[in-house]
């Protein structure tokens, strides 16, 4: 719904203009695309509100043009079931002018490819968080029994506040379909299991591909590159390099998460969005602790109190203590005898005291 409009090679030019109405929807300008129409930004007349508006591709062929109008309604039918705070919304279907379009939801954000594209850092934490995030989603449309088959970071949307939700449903199927099981999605971030014919939709291979984003954040890097063959190759035969970029490190419980995301048997991998949820949130609170554990350290070699504030996370404070104020007055610097001395007037002070309390 947000990425860049780039127009296909092979595709006519879209009849549709500036200023068309579809239903009640009058089109404003191209956003971007999906896997099988334009996607514009446009103004509902009846709600008074932006939304996106993805118009179906036509590709010139009679038949060609009926199955992708089948699927175009079957992606309605899916999303309109699927309403979730991190899935985009559909909010109307129709056809006007023997166009189909959907309605859906306008996003004020950007796509995740967007974000990797100017080049931003995501480090250890927020990328757990982000892949927890895709996941919550995950967990929702699986919980429908619908695959989403096209998990990649174009298709991943942040709003601003880091909300984070999962757009384009155009190859998502039922789990349970007797639909032919055709290979389909995007080469790098397709499980192994996706390579054969014949097979029902599984939704562990969404959770591979929240792997392969996982790791694209932590590695900056796909786990697998070159051609459209050699990936789809080393997808079922080959593992990932897990050499660490220079000058970084990643903490050995990530690795580990990683690695189960990865497998290529689907009976090794994680097996549910859920549990890759938790996975996350382990691992994030885990890395969180360690943050902590670390600023108290700091703080009491620095002779500091540290004090933690839930709302804004750890801080160290400085404090009047005896450690940091025997800084500016070692006690070694102090003659002895004026030690020994005072320690007498201590003593006697004290046995003075003693004895008033027992008359």
């Amino acid at each position: 719904m947000v990425s860049r409009y780039v127009p296909r090679p092979g595709i006519s030019p879209d009849p549709i203009q500036h200023g068309t109405q579809l239903g009640r929807c009058r089109l404003e300008s191209k956003i971007g695309h999906g896997s099988m129409g334009v996607v514009w930004r446009a103004w509902h007349t009846t709600l008074n509100i932006p939304v996106a508006v993805k118009v179906l591709h036509g590709s010139g062929n009679l038949g060609e043009n009926a199955r992708r109008r089948d699927r175009f309604q079957l992606e309605a039918h899916i999303a309109a079931k699927a309403s979730h705070p991190n899935l985009v919304r559909v909010l109307d279907f129709g056809e006007e002018q023997g166009q189909a379009y959907l309605v859906m939801e306008l996003v004020q954000g950007d796509t995740l490819q967007m974000w990797l594209q100017r080049q931003a850092v995501f480090d250890e934490r927020t990328s757990l968080k982000l892949a927890g995030h895709i996941c919550i989603g995950l967990a929702g449309l699986h919980n429908l029994g619908v695959v989403h088959r096209d998990i990649k970071p174009s298709n991943i949307l942040i709003e601003p506040g880091q909300s984070v939700k999962i757009s384009d449903l155009g190859l998502a199927r039922e789990a349970d379909s007797d639909v032919y099981a055709e290979p389909a999605g995007t080469p790098h971030f397709m499980a192994p299991e996706c390579m054969e014919t014949g097979k029902p939709f599984d939704p562990r291979s969404d959770i591979y591909a929240v792997g392969v984003i996982l790791f694209q954040l932590i590695f900056n890097r796909m786990p697998f590159q070159g051609t459209t063959r050699e990936v789809l190759y080393a997808q079922v035969n080959l593992q990932p390099d897990w050499s660490l970029p220079a000058g970084s490190t990643v903490d050995s419980g990530t690795l580990y998460i990683l690695r189960r995301l990865l497998e290529k048997d689907p009976e090794r991998r994680i097996q549910t969005a859920v549990e890759a949820i938790q996975a996350c949130r382990d691992q994030v609170y885990r890395l969180d602790r360690r943050e902590i554990l670390r600023a108290e350290k700091r703080a009491r070699l620095e002779g500091m109190e540290p004090v933690e504030i839930l709302e804004t996370g750890v801080t160290s404070l400085a404090h009047k203590t005896w450690t940091s104020i025997g800084k500016f007055l070692p006690i070694s610097s102090v003659p002895v005898w004026v030690r020994w001395t005072a320690l007498g007037i201590l003593a006697a002070a004290s046995v003075y005291a003693a004895s008033c309390a027992v008359r």
